[in-house]
């Protein structure tokens, strides 16, 4: 596995201990570059690791939400307000079952209000217009990095969902898969 996702798929009070201790293994190895990365890993925000658990513990969340986001735009599109007002109601349960789900997978029994709003926003912008994230695709699905990430408290998100589209643009150019591709 590599080092970061073991650092950010951990339980969040493990985060510096083990970055501490990944970081160093990477040195005795002799790999400084990525002794460097671990080194400036930042601990995720509580609703980023939450989210992060639930997208790792359930491969179809990506594509339930993106589904779902298609779905809702054609029904914008067509101006059908019956349809935009089902899958409202539809966006709702879904959310909310997510929520739950993530909360269990992260073993968290009692959040705060702010947390589980930060947790809905999230799930939320999922479900957003993929060419507000600068993807030209009917939808998100795909372009979401499945990757643990770190962000600052403050950060919302559209934040977020960019820097998963961004993290995949990345890896794409890495393997020599041109943007327009």
């Amino acid at each position: 596995m590599d080092p970061l996702d073991e650092l950010y798929a951990a339980r969040l009070e493990d985060f510096t201990a083990l970055r501490t201790k990944l970081a160093a293994a990477a040195r005795k190895r002799g790999d400084t570059e990525d002794a460097k990365k671990i080194s400036a890993a930042r601990k995720p925000t509580t609703a980023a690791w939450v989210v992060n658990r639930l997208a790792h513990a359930d491969d179809a969340v990506q594509r339930r939400l993106a589904d779902l986001g298609a779905r809702l735009r054609d029904a914008h599109s067509a101006m059908d307000g019956a349809r935009i007002r089902e899958l409202s109601a539809e966006q709702r349960r879904l959310i909310d079952d997510l929520t739950r789900t993530a909360f269990e997978e992260a073993e968290l029994t009692r959040p705060s209000a702010s947390l589980r709003d930060d947790v809905i926003s999230t799930l939320q912008a999922a479900v957003a217009d993929p060419s507000a994230y600068g993807v030209a695709a009917d939808s998100l699905e795909g372009w979401l990095f499945p990757a643990v990430y770190t962000f600052d408290p403050d950060v919302t998100a559209t934040q977020v969902i960019t820097a998963m589209v961004d993290r995949t643009k990345k890896s794409l150019a890495d393997v020599g898969v041109a943007e327009e591709d």
